[in-house]
């Protein structure tokens, strides 16, 4: 019996004594926040930090400092790109110079130079 009492003179008390320490520390930090300076505290302290920076002084001196730079640079330059297209003509010869003579007629002269006529069974009639 005595110790379902004191278990619930414990339990009666928590809740209470929990309250009292969380007004407690709201008075406490309520203090810290309404602690304002007055003026002349203000005041003081701005002669003191004016004074402090007044005492150092700042003197610039120039320094030459030789630094040894490698510089690269890149430019872009235009290349001719040469294409190379394979295309099927179909031409019912077996003759590759007569296949040449057409490739000449119809292609512009730089174009037919590039040009390598071959046949499945020859390696090469005229290279360019």
């Amino acid at each position: 019996m005595i110790w379902f009492g004191s278990l619930a003179l414990i339990a009666a008390l928590a809740g209470p004594i929990t309250a009292m320490v969380a007004l407690a520390l709201q008075r406490i930090a309520a203090r810290e926040e309404d602690n304002s300076e007055s003026k002349t505290s203000r005041l003081l302290r701005r002669m003191l930090l004016s004074w402090r920076w007044r005492r150092i002084r700042t003197i610039k001196v120039p320094v030459e400092v030789m630094v040894e730079k490698e510089v690269e640079k890149r430019v872009e330059v235009p290349v001719e790109k040469v294409v190379k297209e394979i295309l099927y003509v179909p031409l019912f010869t077996d003759d590759p110079e007569v296949l040449r003579k057409a490739l000449d007629q119809d292609l512009p002269p730089e174009v037919a130079d590039l040009v390598t006529v071959s046949m499945k069974d020859r390696k090469s009639a005229r290279q360019a």
